[in-house]
């Protein structure tokens, strides 16, 4: 049986190679010794003066004498300096990969501060080294937009993996930067001992244009020596599952014109650590927030992050927390946290109070609070109704559980924060005019166990999202952020909607980097309408694992029928035609008959095949 891939790029990558076009040149790697092979030490860095580049594993040694060239610097064994030679020598992008020996070790370029500048293209700086930290004592200037990267994980006291004390500038116009930690660790600070993908900013930054911390990553903006500004007073600080921590230095205030909290767990506390030890503030503007973000502010120091965003009902959003456990609430600009009214007689809630229970709190009927927090001692259990979350904003503060009848938000979105433990039984649903989407935050496990209806996507942003007993997903839209993880349970059902015609919308499974899943239990593959021989979808976007452990595939809707599993590639027939799903790829199609796909390959190409439809906005 021959599977096709969902992609034509290998087709377009042979059909290049086929036609003898002739290939890039190698990029130049540092080589700062004439010895035989690639020798990564100390040396200088210049335009076209001092050879100390090769493009033939060290053959033979170059001068650098082009400034767009990406720059290699393949370490081995040693800490080294770079001195920089020549004013503003640039490169296209610089990556380092190797090792320098120990954890402690520094690799630095730039032999002292206020030494000649780096000039950096959109390439941006890749820190692949397996130990040891990366030091940029020379100024940076950015000639492009561009993401800096790095796999060395560092805790939260400890320091960066990739630290800059040089100034960081822009050439001209204007250079957004965006720090990634690639979802290697994780995106909630619960100790001070977490490993996490840590960017330093220390210098006297003039840099103009957005900032954007996203995959895990901490951006640590330090004081410690220079205690000016660090992002663009004028541009938007952009927020998608990272953090920002304040450390060193007494009484700076950091401004941004504005804060989007995106998408992800996203976290602001104070360091170096995560403890406190600063009187440092961040000022973050106006709060804009799309629907698979929260965030937390950490109540550790006080007077921490401002905004000029206001309460609703006495809270910034169901999405904000502030110190884990509380939800977040502004006073006199300063963001802090709210400790809710007390209500464990169900039938006197009210819409506009954040409502706590710190009791077994019984009911029936339809209930709206504007936020729930599931104190210790508490649980609600309800025998009929609808508790319906105005804002969407549930909080597991050691409380139990939330049982029976059904479970909604009065918005777009569910969101349910777990410092805590907490199971939800209860049946979540759409609130009659939106559907709803489930944002799961929190360090700890939400599991559910309902016959949940809501047809919104799901993103686990962090911690564990567990479906356990006979608990159903029953939108298969799903989003499992780095760090974080989820879980179906053997007894369990998710179903995924294939909608429209040839190839139609459908939902997908997203894994991001860094994240885990157990997959177990049924797969039911709904159909609205039928579909051409040929058709095909990628159903789950897969980083390191794969689509694997489903006791049953199952087909409904327009199709009626269920695969078998042979070897990982699942296969069945319904309606005369022929369903093929490879757990490898999580790729599904519709196998024509043999005849029928050699006059299709023959007349069409395979590019025309494998496209893949994704439902908008993904």
């Amino acid at each position: 049986m021959k599977n096709y891939p969902s992609s034509p790029l290998p087709f377009l990558l042979a059909a290049l190679l086929a036609s003898g076009l002739p290939a890039r040149a190698a990029a130049p790697v540092w080589d700062s010794s004439a010895s035989a092979g690639i020798q990564a030490g100390s040396g200088t860095w210049d335009f076209n003066t001092t050879p100390d580049w090769t493009t033939d594993g060290g053959t033979t040694r170059i001068n650098w004498t082009s400034n767009s060239d990406l720059a290699g610097f393949h370490l081995q064994g040693n800490a080294g300096t770079v001195t920089i030679g020549a004013t503003q020598v640039g490169a296209g992008g610089l990556t380092f990969s190797g090792t320098v020996g120990a954890a402690s070790n520094v690799w630095t370029m730039g032999a002292a501060a206020g030494t000649n500048s780096i000039q950096v293209g959109t390439g941006g700086i890749v820190n692949q080294i397996s130990d040891g930290l990366l030091f940029f004592n020379a100024p940076l200037v950015l000639t492009d937009s561009q993401t800096w990267t790095s796999t060395r994980l560092a805790t939260n006291g400890s320091p960066a993996g990739l630290r800059v004390t040089g100034a960081v500038s822009t050439l001209t116009g204007t250079t957004n930067l965006t720090v990634d930690g690639l979802g290697l660790s994780s995106p909630v600070k619960t100790n001070n001992s977490d490993s996490r993908v840590v960017f330093e900013l220390g210098g006297a930054d003039t840099y103009t244009g957005t900032t954007t911390v996203t995959g895990g990553a901490v951006l640590r903006l330090s004081y410690l020596t220079d205690t000016t500004s660090k992002l663009d007073d004028n541009s938007a600080l952009i927020l998608k599952g990272g953090s920002i921590v304040l450390n060193g230095g007494s009484s700076v205030t950091e401004v941004v014109a504005s804060t989007t909290i995106d998408s992800g767990t996203n976290t602001i506390y104070a360091g170096p650590n995560g403890g406190g030890g600063t009187t440092n503030s961040i000022s973050l503007g106006a709060l804009t927030h799309n629907l698979s973000g929260t965030f937390d502010v950490t109540i550790a120091v006080s007077n921490l992050a401002k905004t000029s965003t206001g309460n609703t009902n006495g809270i910034i959003g169901g999405w904000a927390t502030a110190g884990g456990n509380r939800f977040a609430a502004v006073s006199a600009g300063v963001i802090g946290n709210t400790a809710g009214s007390t209500n464990n007689t169900y039938s006197t809630w009210s819409a506009t109070t954040n409502t706590v229970i710190n009791a077994a709190v019984s009911g029936s009927g339809n209930k709206t609070v504007n936020t729930l927090r599931v104190a210790s001692g508490g649980s609600l259990t309800l025998s009929s109704g609808t508790a319906t979350i105005a804002t969407g904003g549930i909080i597991g503060d050691s409380g139990t559980s939330i049982d029976g009848g059904s479970l909604t938000s009065g918005t777009t979105a569910l969101y349910v924060h777990t410092p805590s433990a907490l199971t939800i039984s209860s049946a979540i649903v759409d609130n009659g005019l939106n559907s709803v989407a489930l944002v799961k935050a929190g360090s700890n496990t939400l599991t559910l166990s309902g016959n949940n209806t809501y047809t919104g996507p799901t993103f686990v942003n962090s911690g564990t999202l567990s479906f356990a007993l006979s608990g159903s997903l029953a939108n298969g839209d799903v989003t499992v952020r780095g760090g974080a993880a989820f879980t179906l349970a053997s007894t369990t059902a998710m179903t995924f909607n294939i909608n429209g015609t040839n190839s139609g919308a459908f939902d997908v499974f997203t894994q991001d980097a860094g994240a885990s899943f157990t997959l177990a239990g049924t797969l039911d593959l709904n159909f609205t309408n039928t579909f051409a021989n040929n058709s095909s979808w990628s159903l789950f976007n897969l980083s390191n694992g794969t689509a694997a452990g489903f006791n049953t595939i199952n087909l409904t809707g327009s199709y009626t029928g269920s695969l078998t599993d042979n070897a990982g590639i699942w296969t069945g027939s319904a309606s005369g035609q022929t369903f093929s799903f490879d757990e490898s790829t999580g790729f599904l199609q519709v196998i024509p008959e043999p005849g029928t796909g050699a006059m299709f390959f023959g007349a069409t190409g395979m590019l025309f095949i494998c496209r893949r439809n994704r439902r908008a906005g993904r």
